[in-house]
């Protein structure tokens, strides 16, 4: 009857695991020399005896362990087996199988994410009668469960999120019932932990998206990348960030300004009148904050009227976005730099109102110079004002008083 039901070789298997759990030895030749089973082995292969069953999957030693404990900690009544001590032994099954497969510690989590999940109570321990629910979400391997059990539940739902944006498949609702099918492709993006939803979960979605674009990868649907590429977004992942940057190098304000600029010279719009800082910057304006270029600089430094003015005496005004040559460069910079010296030293001259008194005595002052004594030159208004021996001192007067 054995046989005919589940096959030769589960039979034999079975017949070995009586004799185990019978304690009584094999090969008692019969008639015609063929062996001779005590009734107790017939009757248990004939109910196909549960504790047998136990033994010729998991072995003896196992199951034996499984049922003294579970008959102490529930019947404590030798015997055949009842429902609760076959739940309890059912459930270190599967959590043997996990155990085998993972190490104990993740399958411990994992049933506390299960129990979590189905709401039953759940006491830690190395041996548990576990409920159905959880015995059956333990055996399943869910990827939303594995994924809680690994990261936590707002990393996995997170995660989620990132495998339906990246595939463009609607993500069903699986907090409280994960026993609701998921779609292929995102149980594959959660399960190999997809990495360029990996990236959307740690970084946000229009940084990564960035990145994507800067890498060159125009095909993210199925998340398939190449080495070069990820080798990309790896580099990218770690750089600093261009504001952060900047605002260690030159403040807030100075940086604000710059990014204003930077908005301006690559002709993008700013939407609103403040620029968000946590907000994900346009690809042209991160490249003008980070390698901090020449206009940019200039406008958020001098003001643009006066940056303009300086690139109309250069010939190169109306160029603010586009590449702009060494010489260009050079009679900007002279003027940034030179410039405001000649304004602040005019502006001396005008506050002291000596200017005119300079042009009078300028050919006195030459005479003095060459052709006077100190003590002609004591005599002279010179060196009456501190200013004039400055002034002096320019124009190459050495005098000493």
């Amino acid at each position: 009857m054995c046989i005919k039901k589940r096959g030769e070789e589960f039979c034999k298997k079975l017949q070995l695991a009586c004799f185990e759990l019978m304690k009584l030895p094999i090969g008692v030749a019969g008639k015609n020399g063929e062996p001779q089973l005590p009734q107790p082995v017939l009757f248990c292969i004939s109910s196909e005896n549960w504790m047998a069953q136990c033994f010729m999957r998991y072995g003896e030693g196992n199951c034996m362990a499984w049922r003294s404990v579970c008959m102490e900690k529930y019947s404590k009544v030798a015997g055949e087996l009842s429902d609760s001590e076959k739940e309890c032994i059912k459930s270190q099954t599967v959590i043997h199988k996990c155990v085998l497969k993972y190490n104990a510690k993740f399958c411990y989590k994992i049933i506390a994410v299960c129990s979590d999940i189905y709401k039953v109570p759940y006491t830690e321990g190395p041996v548990q009668k576990l409920p159905p629910t959880v015995v059956s979400c333990l055996y399943s391997e869910n990827v939303v469960v594995l994924c809680r059990a690994k990261h936590g539940v707002t990393f996995c739902k997170r995660l989620g999120t990132a495998c339906s944006k990246l595939t463009h498949v609607t993500l069903p609702d699986f907090t409280t019932d994960v026993s609701i099918t998921m779609p292929v492709v995102i149980a594959t993006c959660i399960r190999e932990e997809n990495y360029i939803a990996t990236l959307f979960v740690e970084f946000g979605f229009q940084k990564v998206e960035s990145w994507v674009s800067r890498c060159k990868i125009t095909q993210i649907t199925s998340g398939a990348i190449t080495v070069v590429q990820k080798e990309c977004l790896q580099k990218l992942s770690v750089e600093p960030d261009p504001r952060t940057v900047c605002v260690q190098k030159y403040g807030n304000e100075f940086c604000s300004l710059l990014i204003e600029a930077c908005f301006k010279i690559k002709n993008i719009r700013l939407k609103g009148s403040v620029i968000c800082p946590s907000c994900v910057l346009p690809e042209p304006v991160f490249e003008c904050i980070s390698k901090e270029e020449f206009v940019a600089m200039c406008y958020a430094r001098y003001g643009i009227p006066r940056c303009l003015a300086y690139m109309e005496e250069c010939g190169v005004a109306g160029k603010e976005g586009q590449m702009i040559g060494a010489k260009d460069w050079q009679c900007i910079q002279k003027r940034m730099l030179f410039r405001p010296f000649l304004t602040i030293f005019w502006k001396i001259v005008q506050n002291f109102s000596i200017f005119w008194r300079l042009v009078q005595n300028f050919s006195h002052f030459m005479s003095c110079q060459f052709h006077l004594g100190r003590r002609d030159l004591r005599r002279g208004d010179f060196g009456k004002n501190i200013f004039e021996l400055v002034t002096f001192q320019c124009m190459k007067c050495r005098i000493r008083w």
